[in-house]
């Protein structure tokens, strides 16, 4: 109690200087706070009554005459020791993503000053996961002698990889309006799209659309596993699981009937009722939730990061801060394919597209593959009662994790931890490039943790955005790219994937590269096995609903 009077008299003073002046509160000032709030956390960083004290004292005193560069430095720096405002919060301004605090050798890398002046074999557009997945996919062939390049406009694994949630799920929540089960958000969505196909027919095609995208997400973990393993990645993977709360009853029944289609798969996922929600998590439902086992939270930078070394120590080529300016899909079939960039033009046999958010920008002709943004925020010293699993709820639009590096047990002997949340509203951006924060996702991101961790006036120590891609049915374009009347098997693509990077993008590239390298016979056979009716095609946005519709009359036997 004497520090705390001693801070109470300090602030007391000072205020009547600043008021007697009428100065400002600006940077500077909020900087020496600054200082003298982290002299007074404890040990591990975390406010202590004392702080929190002093805090809200200052914020008493000074918070109507800061500007408003020294508020959003107040909070954060608040937002950094854990500790809480009884004012309102603003929406903090952007800051750099947890993810890319430190960034590797491969942010501008080259593996010489210009690209290769003879033909590659392949090259891969994109060094994010899906780009690692389809790197991997052709590391067989580059321990044959291929030659194969990856092109990035920016540094590796920087762009939407390293913008999001840090999590791997099963499958994504694809639903329309409340979500009612993986097969049935399909079913509506083919209704919405074709309702020209008869009832049966559409939930014949929603369920093999339903088992195809958690086929994609099973595969998706096993190809996780695997370049985790033969990398010995230090990405901090340590997936307990990933808990999936409803928010209504029918979302409820929608997470049943998504486990009951995980057991028809041969898939492990379980219900936890009420009880074992809350002994395991600390979270408080009257409804069921969904536990997928093999999930959960990891450093997606790092992992793509470490994957491309290992991939460069094997002769892959990588060229980061090249951007593809132009691609010249003019020459004749069977023809090398030129990529125009800033370190020269790069001939190429075959292509992958591992671009997503960014792809109409490149291959105008995709402009169905749609670019959005979604925002992340952290939240410093909360009571982890998470531990090692991820958490996503209210319909898929609330997620996050406690990343491994970022836990600790406190003095009292509890488990603390960032919390990184992500979620809201997904918004529409006509140009991937110029992205700008928004209020609406801030405040439900806000709100939904406050309550589910008991954090309430706790502002976030960082907040940014990242793009992710949508198309009109809900699903990720896989395969060659349709163009000037013809299939052009050189360009094969994954985009499109939702923002479900943890459950899509490796797959997706490792498909795409497999897509570009097989002969035209296994080709078919890999994507029967993965893709049987096609859904992923680009032969949707080729042919006109009526005759898309006949397309998959005749796929289903009908």
């Amino acid at each position: 109690m004497r520090i705390i009077g001693v801070v109470a008299l300090l602030s007391v003073f000072l205020s009547l200087q600043v008021f007697a002046d009428g100065a400002r509160i600006d940077v500077e000032e909020v900087k020496n706070f600054a200082a003298t709030a982290h002299q007074m956390s404890d040990d591990h960083g975390r406010v202590t009554p004392e702080l929190q004290a002093y805090i809200q004292i200052y914020d008493d005193v000074f918070g109507t005459r800061m500007t408003p560069e020294a508020r959003d430095l107040f909070q954060r720096v608040v937002g950094q020791v854990g500790g809480r405002l009884h004012s309102r919060i603003e929406m903090t301004w952007e800051t750099n993503s947890f993810w890319l605090e430190d960034l590797s050798r491969l942010h501008d890398f080259q593996s010489s000053p210009r690209v290769p002046d003879d033909v590659m074999d392949l090259t891969i557009v994109g060094a994010g996961l899906t780009g690692l997945g389809a790197a991997y996919a052709a590391l067989p062939y580059i321990q044959k002698g291929y030659r194969v390049a990856v092109l990035d406009m920016g540094g590796v694994g920087e762009g939407a990889s390293s913008r999001n949630g840090g999590i791997t799920q099963p499958s994504s929540d694809n639903f329309i309006g409340t979500n009612e089960g993986l097969e049935k958000e399909r079913f509506k969505r083919i209704t919405e799209l074709y309702p020209q196909l008869d009832e049966r027919t559409r939930h014949r095609l929603a369920q093999v659309e339903a088992e195809t995208i958690m086929g994609i997400g099973r595969g998706n973990a096993n190809l996780f596993h695997a370049i985790a393993s033969r990398g010995n990645l230090a990405a901090d993977i340590d997936l307990g699981g990933m808990v999936r709360v409803p928010t209504t009853k029918a979302d409820e029944a929608g997470l049943i009937a998504d486990v009951q289609l995980a057991h028809r798969l041969g898939m492990k996922s379980e219900i936890w009722n009420p009880g074992r929600l809350f002994k395991e998590t600390g979270i408080i439902s009257n409804l069921k939730a969904r536990y997928s086992p093999g999930y959960g939270p990891y450093h997606p930078y790092k992992f793509v990061t470490g994957g491309f070394e290992m991939l460069i120590a094997q002769n892959l080529l990588m060229f980061s801060q090249t951007p593809v300016e132009f691609v010249d899909m003019s020459t004749a079939p069977g023809q090398p394919i030129v990529l125009h960039t800033p370190r020269g033009n790069l001939r190429t046999r075959k292509m992958v597209l591992a671009t997503d958010a960014y792809t109409s920008q490149l291959i105008p002709i995709l402009s169905m593959v749609h670019a959005y943004q979604s925002q992340v925020v952290t939240f410093e010293h909360v009571l982890n009662r998470l531990m090692n699993r991820s958490l996503v709820g209210f319909h898929g639009d609330d997620y996050g994790a406690v990343p491994g590096m970022t836990r600790y047990i406190g003095e009292n002997g509890l488990p603390f931890g960032m919390h990184l949340r992500g979620g809201g509203p997904d918004r529409f951006v006509a140009d991937p490039f110029n992205l700008e924060l928004a209020e609406e996702p801030f405040r439900f991101i806000l709100m939904e943790a406050w309550k589910r961790f008991n954090i309430h006036g706790q502002p976030p120590s960082r907040h940014f955005t990242g793009t992710f891609a949508f198309t009109p049915p809900r699903l990720p374009i896989l395969g060659a790219l349709y163009h000037d009347l013809m299939w052009d098997d050189r360009i094969q693509m994954w985009v499109g994937t939702q923002g479900y990077g943890g459950t899509f993008a490796l797959m997706g590239g490792y498909l795409a590269a497999l897509g570009a390298l097989l002969p035209p016979n296994l080709r078919a056979n890999l994507f029967q096995r993965y893709d049987p009716l096609q859904i992923f095609s680009q032969d949707r946005y080729v042919l006109e609903p009526a005759d898309y519709c006949q397309l998959v009359l005749s796929r289903l036997g009908n």
